[in-house]
């Protein structure tokens, strides 16, 4: 790095001389003169190859269609009756006051008196507006709209409203309408902040020059009416400072390519704030469009003194590169600018490579190797590694590395170089030099962020997310600000089971200054992939704000409405992208997504040719798209083309072998095709090249396991254990394995005496317990009962505690061997009686066992004597909980058996006992709700939520029960997804959220819910009847709106309610639900069979769904 602003300065006015042909000395951008006023004689037009502007771009705001005409319907001076006046006036007071649920509660009384009051209906929106509740707030604003539209207040907050849950159409519709209003005058804030929000919604839909009027003219506004706009917090940033909307105005302008206007606009607001990154982009990008090199240059050499434009230094020179690029630029010219840019600031890499990967294809033959004695004659680390990355550009890598190396020896902490090469060694697969490399590093650098960060990342690379989380925490903590770090340890946390973690450390990122692209897209497809939609909504909101990507927020925007199955939205997205950037292939890709349908469907056939055919030509115009070819693996997978996918993953891993994820999903689909041969082949290739590879021990190990190759196993897993420098995680892994694949091979043996061997090496208790464990399962698989349960005692007894017995009783449990294990217990508990771990244990077995009756008695008895029979004051919170562990494992055995009355009647006892003990409610609200009398189980939910609202059980139970009432549904919505927050895995609450969706009528997110949580509770053998009936009736219902899919979905249907039926056949214990589906879904298959209607479940009560009656 330079070491301070002195010398930066300096060394870019020698470049700039260079660049400026030998002017003595370099100019500035004018003080007194708009930056039009330049001695370039360019054109200002954009070259002649440049496409035509969108039509929509030119509209005038008057032009766009539909034509907005005022309303007729004007507020008069309201007469309010004697009995609404007060009641008026005193919601504005507590509305003044913050007090929107006083408010509300006046004016609902207020609007029985006089419903057709605009002024009660306007006053309620604006109170229901400051609930957060937008369906109240709507709906009476609209009523007032109704009968006084002509108010620039009311549609300003429709508008507002529609904006707030992403519906840009009715928004737009709305504050055209508000600034359309006779009162949207100068004088008035509201019409201020419509015009506000108009112009930014119209930039955003690509109205450029009707945005370009609002900013307009909203500018001409402030200075006279500064102080009435400032009282308006929308209003307040741009009154202090009105050169945000100099800015804005200037963003449109450049977008028109009317440079002259921009120049002139920008210019002014650059001298009024040079900090801004913003305006010095666009008053750069238009310098550069307009072909006023010189000007551009200028600026450029006074942003290199400025700290506040460091992030964006690379980017505007890259800008400028590219303007004289077409002009005949000296290549030299051009690498050496960004060389030099590197030198300042080396965060923004991405965009340096871009540079130099343009400049590759344009330099003749073997100008890299000219360029690369050139640059290792000025010895500059920045030069250097640009000279190395247009070699490696070229192919020529043995150069590059080079060039790399000749970097470091100049500036040994030069991470760009040092990251460069190990990209290099990971790509040609040469690992020992990876290593090597590695210790060199470690030696020059110490324990810097560098190293960490380098070495996360070969971790990360050789599967070892766990190492590589590690080493990547520690150049977090040296490093706060490297957007790469928090990156990669996002990508190690995600592969760890730690998504909570992953998102925090992207929030970091995204706080960071700076444009941070693969953030926003990391963080936003996290919550999309855990159906977070609200968190992804936030996520669109700061790239609307941060973010210079004309495309990102949209295409985000489009991504959001497929998830949640608003098609009809995403197509309003999608098709004006296409028609604006008909060659670009992201937007091409997102048109594929709309075609084919969410991940798990099945798209008609003539639309899977169709998408075949897009993605065929995507790769065949840029090969190097990543992101098509996964999609065509992903596709051929859903189209059942299972040998094509495979080869296309394959193909994929060739290429990119040193991606963990592309190897992982390639051997994943072979061993979905139960090609457990060939991922042998493929994980034996890997660890040849890579014998360390974590990634790849793992999986040969599985596959060795599936294909009962269990000796080979061993021998690997023993070769492991013996290599030096092995991680403790990785040696715990590897002997945890070794016991399993004994346990496998029946070599038990063999197994005890490693156990042995590392319980007498154990330093610590926990390791020594763990061993224990692991042997006392072996002799329990072994039918060595004798001889665990000597082991178990000798634990105990040496440890002075009960974990032997408890470990021995689990491990029996496990196997299924209920007999011993109820023996262990009740020897247990003729040894102590009052433990509670040993009654427990024996409630657990006789209920493992199916021996309900049994387990009840057990309980009742316990429950029945001592301090379980007083009331808890006076009790330690140990003996508390245990207490009420025991009453809950006794009702919920009682529901289990229908002995509801008698819940009902302990639920009552306990109460008087326990009054704070909220999970009672739930309980009862279980027996109700199997009595049938689900009002009173819905009001031992609600008596239980009061108590315990964070509790994840009564926000799932009680969000699910509202939402299987069809009632209140965004409050289940609200409580279904706060138990997910807590417990996001949890299938039942995942179902709740499918269910929830299903009454609100949003069938296609309810159905990709159902696919999701169904095929997770295959794999961890968790199905259940009522998640298959309820996705047959989701995919029902949406048969009813995707006419071209409806044949699949309805055979989706039937299939998903045979399962339901199978299932529940199988259940032991029959509740109200599992009787539901007994008794109602196999008339549900005979009617689809038949081809009639099913009796699927109804909607809620504000919820609309096309008919789903079957064609005949």
């Amino acid at each position: 790095m330079w070491r301070n602003r002195r010398h930066l300065v300096a060394a870019w006015t020698v470049l700039f001389l260079l660049l400026a042909g030998g002017c003595s000395q370099p100019a500035s951008v004018s003080t007194t003169q708009p930056a039009v006023k330049s001695a370039d004689a360019q054109s200002t037009s954009r070259p002649a190859t440049a496409p035509a502007l969108p039509e929509r771009a030119t509209l005038s705001l008057q032009a766009i269609a539909p034509k907005i005409t005022r309303p007729t319907t004007r507020p008069a001076d309201e007469k309010l009756s004697e009995r609404v006046e007060p009641l008026v006036q005193e919601a504005q007071k507590r509305i003044s006051a913050g007090d929107f649920v006083g408010a509300v509660d006046r004016l609902e009384r207020a609007v029985g008196f006089e419903p057709s009051s605009p002024t009660v209906r306007r006053l309620l929106g604006v109170s229901y507006l400051g609930m957060s509740n937008f369906g109240k707030a709507a709906e009476h604003l609209r009523q007032a709209a109704q009968q006084a539209g002509d108010s620039v207040e009311v549609h300003l907050l429709l508008g507002k409203i529609a904006l707030s849950q992403h519906q840009n159409a009715p928004a737009l519709e709305a504050l055209r309408t508000a600034v359309a209003c006779s009162d949207a005058a100068a004088s008035s804030p509201q019409a201020a902040e419509a015009y506000l929000l108009l112009g930014r919604l119209l930039a955003q839909e690509g109205y450029w020059q009707a945005a370009l009027e609002c900013f307009s003219r909203l500018y001409d506004w402030i200075e006279p009416n500064a102080r009435a706009y400032a009282e308006r917090p929308a209003l307040r940033p741009v009154v202090l400072r009105p050169d945000q909307l100099l800015v804005q105005r200037g963003d449109m302008l450049v977008r028109l390519r009317r440079y002259d206007e921009a120049l002139t606009v920008l210019d002014w607001a650059y001298r009024r704030d040079k900090s801004n990154p913003t305006t010095t982009r666009l008053l750069m990008q238009a310098m550069v469009e307009s072909g006023r090199f010189e000007q551009a240059h200028k600026l450029l050499l006074q942003l290199a003194g400025e700290p506040s434009q460091k992030a964006q230094l690379a980017r505007m020179t890259l800008l400028v590169f590219k303007g004289w690029q077409d002009r005949g630029m000296d290549p030299v010219v051009g690498l050496d600018l960004l060389g030099r840019a590197l030198e300042a600031d080396d965060s923004d890499l991405p965009s340096v490579r871009q540079a130099i990967g343009r400049l590759a294809e344009l330099v003749p033959a073997d100008f890299e190797r000219t360029f690369a004695q050139q640059a290792r004659q000025r010895r500059e680390s920045g030069l250097l590694y640009v000279s190395g990355e247009l070699a490696r550009a070229r192919g020529k890598d043995l150069l590059a590395l080079e060039q790399f190396s000749q970097a470091l020896e100049v500036r040994k902490d030069f991470l760009p170089a040092a990251e460069a090469m190990i990209d290099i060694y990971l790509s040609q697969k040469r690992f020992e030099q990876v290593d090597q490399l590695l210790v060199r590093l470690g030696k020059s650098l110490g324990e810097s962020h560098a190293y960490f960060y380098l070495k996360g990342k070969v971790r990360m690379a050789r599967g070892d997310a766990a190492g590589g989380a590690i080493a990547l925490q520690q150049a977090y903590a040296a490093n706060k600000e490297h957007v790469a770090t928090l990156l990669l340890l996002a990508d190690a946390y995600q592969m760890t089971g730690k998504p909570r973690d992953a998102e925090g450390v992207l929030l970091k990122a995204m706080n960071l200054p700076g444009d941070n692209v693969q953030v926003y897209r990391k963080l936003f497809a996290q919550y999309l992939a855990r159906q977070e939609h609200t968190s992804a909504s936030n996520v669109i909101e700061k790239v609307r704000q941060m973010s210079d990507d004309p495309l990102l927020a949209r295409q985000m925007q489009a991504e959001l409405y497929l998830a949640r199955g608003e098609l009809d939205k995403a197509r309003a997205i999608i098709e004006p992208l296409q028609a604006q950037f008909p060659q670009n292939n992201e937007v091409r890709l997102l048109a594929l997504r709309l075609l084919i349908g969410p991940p798990g469907s099945q798209p008609p056939p003539k639309d899977f040719e169709r998408a075949l055919q897009l993605l065929g030509e995507i790769i065949r115009q840029e090969p190097s798209n990543l992101d098509a070819k996964l999609q065509l693996a992903q596709l051929l997978e859903r189209g059942g083309r299972t040998e094509e996918a495979i080869g296309t993953w394959g193909r994929l891993y060739e290429q990119n072998g040193q991606d963990v994820e592309i190897a992982a999903r390639y051997v994943a689909a072979l061993a979905r095709a139960k090609k457990f041969e060939q991922v042998l082949v493929v994980t034996r290739s890997m660890l040849q090249q890579d014998p360390k590879n974590a990634f790849a021990r793992r999986t040969i190990l599985i596959a060795l396991e599936e294909l009962q190759q269990y000796d080979e196993g061993l021998g690997l897993v023993r070769q492991w254990l013996k290599e030096e420098g092995l991680t403790p995680p990785d040696r715990v892994l590897y002997r945890m394995v070794l016991v399993k694949l004994c346990e496998k091979a029946r070599q038990f043996d063999l197994g005890h005496k490693e156990l042995d061997q590392w319980i007498a090496e154990a330093s610590i208790d926990e390791d020594r317990n763990n061993w224990r464990m692991l042997k006392l399962n072996l002799y329990v698989v072994a039918d060595q009962a004798d001889r665990a349960e000597a082991m178990a005692r000798d634990w105990d007894k040496r440890e002075g505690q009960d974990e032997g017995k408890q470990t021995l009783i689990a491990s029996l449990l496990t196997h299924k061997k209920y007999e011993p294990a109820e023996r262990v217990c009740r020897q247990w508990l003729r040894e102590k009686p009052d433990s509670f771990e040993a009654q427990a244990s024996l409630v657990d077995t006789l209920v493992q066992a199916k021996r309900y009756e049994p387990a009840i008695q057990t309980l009742e008895s316990v429950l029945g004597r001592g301090a379980a029979t007083r009331p808890v004051a006076g009790l330690d919170r140990q003996e508390l909980a245990r207490i009420r562990v025991l009453r809950h494992m006794l009702l919920r055995l009682m529901i289990r058996v229908g002995k509801h009355a008698q819940v009902l009647q302990y639920v009552r006892n306990y109460l008087v006992l326990d009054g704070d003990d909220a999970e009672l409610y739930n309980l009862q609200s279980s027996s109700y709700q199997e009595l049938g009398q689900n009002d009173r189980a819905l009001e031992a939910l609600e008596k239980g939520y009061r108590m315990a609202p964070d509790s994840t059980s009564f926000n799932n139970n009680l969000g699910y029960l509202l939402a299987d009432r069809g009632q209140d549904l965004d409050r289940a919505e609200r409580m279904i997804r706060r138990a997910l927050a807590d417990e996001p895995s949890q299938l039942a609450y995942r179902d709740s959220l499918g269910w929830l969706f299903y009454k609100k009528g949003r069938l296609a997110e309810a159905v990709r819910v159902f696919e999701d949580v169904i095929r997770e509770s295959k794999e961890q053998d968790e199905e259940h009847a009522v998640m298959y009936d309820h996705a047959g009736d989701a995919c029902w219902r949406l048969a009813g709106e995707e006419k071209e899919r409806s044949a699949e979905l309805r055979k989706r249907a039937v299939e998903y309610w045979l399962r339901s039926v199978e299932l529940a056949q199988k259940e032991d214990v029959v509740l109200a639900e599992i009787r539901q589906v007994k008794k109602d879904t196999p008339g549900k298959v005979e009617a689809a069979k038949a081809g009639r209607q099913p009796a699927v479940a109804p909607l809620g009560r504000d919820a609309k769904s096309p008919t789903t009656q079957p064609k005949k």
